[in-house]
């Protein structure tokens, strides 16, 4: 079973989609992997992990958002 580290919703989502965030940085890793955002979501209820906000079950549209934020970490590129 795999052991994850929660962050709870601080008013700034945006700060949530950090890659130092280790649910963050375990999602990139799934994708990377090759699992799709629909797997990735399912995995993560199945988990029981809760979603950034703490609400409700993970969708794809939550896993993709995490993904697109942070497009350029997984290709290599550096922001500046």
């Amino acid at each position: 079973m795999t052991t994850y580290v929660m962050f709870r919703y601080t008013g700034s989502y945006s700060n949530q989609l950090n890659p130092a965030n280790p649910l963050i940085a375990k999602i990139l890793a799934m994708n990377l992997d090759g699992m799709s955002v629909t797997n990735i979501a399912g995995q993560l209820n199945i988990d029981g992990v809760p979603l950034l906000s703490g609400e409700g079950k993970w969708k794809k549209k939550d896993v993709y958002k995490i993904i697109r934020s942070n497009r350029n970490r997984l290709s290599g590129e550096r922001t500046p």
